[in-house]
């Protein structure tokens, strides 16, 4: 029999799941756009999880994301309503964060896919990538001379490793986190991590090195980025990568020069997708009567 596909966030199979995620709830809700939207989704830490802002054209998506242990559904929703400003398009609504990944993604004939097969959290927007190598992953190993347990261990192992290179990404930023304001961020600092991240980031301490392996999401620009934002910094450098300060500084210089050269001849972000990918507003008004 061949796999039956099973999509999205409700999930049809009773099956136990691997725990994962240091935040449980979120309150999410939408205002109207009132100023030029900016060209980055924000995030910003509170003391019990963080918030998002998502701009786009029309509306602007906002939610905070909370451990319920250290912050109230109504805390939760006072928080979100003073800190994301705007004029509210409807009351915020509240969402229940499962986190972990099922045993098996594909089970006997049925195979899930994105949400249905795993979810760490809302801070890295993963479920559109992981429906796609799900996808692909299946027309590798599709069954078509009928149902083979070697395709299906491969599968499930390639699923596996997928989900917990993206578990270890996203803990990254709760534990090595330095602030020392909140109890949350403290247990965060203390909890248990996968030795698979603890060994990633003592290799990048002890000399600069990182990796990107096969089946890994986030690249290699994407560890560096959270490691030194966190002050994750290595004791040394790559000694194949020295370079003269007098030649590093000019190169530096030039790369400067290169780049502002391309940024200032860019059009603003709001007048590119106006441009590119226009969306009439009364679109949205008519999707949110």
């Amino acid at each position: 029999m061949a796999p039956v596909l099973e999509p999205g966030l409700q999930r049809l199979l009773d099956e136990q799941t691997a725990k994962a995620g240091a935040v449980d709830e979120q309150v999410a809700f939408q205002t109207i756009v009132d100023k030029p939207a900016a060209p980055y989704t924000g995030c910003y830490a509170h003391t019990a999880g963080w918030r998002w802002n998502i701009p786009v054209q029309h509306r602007v998506g906002n939610g905070v994301v909370y451990c319920s242990r250290y912050m109230s559904d109504d805390e939760a929703r006072a928080r979100l309503l003073a800190d994301s400003g705007g004029t509210p398009v409807r009351e915020p609504w509240l969402v229940r964060i499962k986190a972990g990944r099922r045993i098996k993604a594909w089970n006997k004939n049925v195979v899930s896919l994105g949400l249905s097969a795993g979810f760490i959290e809302p801070l890295e927007s993963t479920s559109i990538h992981t429906i796609t190598t799900g996808v692909l992953r299946l027309m590798n190993l599709f069954p078509w001379d009928g149902m083979a347990e070697p395709l299906v261990n491969h599968y499930n192992s390639l699923a596996q490793y997928e989900i917990e290179r993206i578990r270890d990404f996203v803990t990254f930023h709760y534990h090595y986190n330095q602030r020392d304001d909140a109890p949350f961020w403290k247990e965060c600092r203390e909890m248990e991590i996968p030795d698979s991240l603890r060994e990633r980031v003592e290799l990048f301490r002890q000399g600069g090195h990182i990796y990107k392996r096969d089946g890994e999401l986030f690249t290699i620009d994407s560890w560096v980025s959270v490691m030194m934002g966190q002050h994750v910094e290595p004791q040394t450098w790559h000694h194949i990568a020295q370079l003269d300060p007098r030649e590093l500084k000019d190169f530096m210089g030039k790369y400067r020069t290169k780049v502002a050269e391309v940024i200032n001849a860019l059009p603003q972000h709001a007048e590119f997708v106006k441009q590119y990918a226009p969306a009439n507003a009364q679109v949205w008004d008519s999707g949110r009567r």
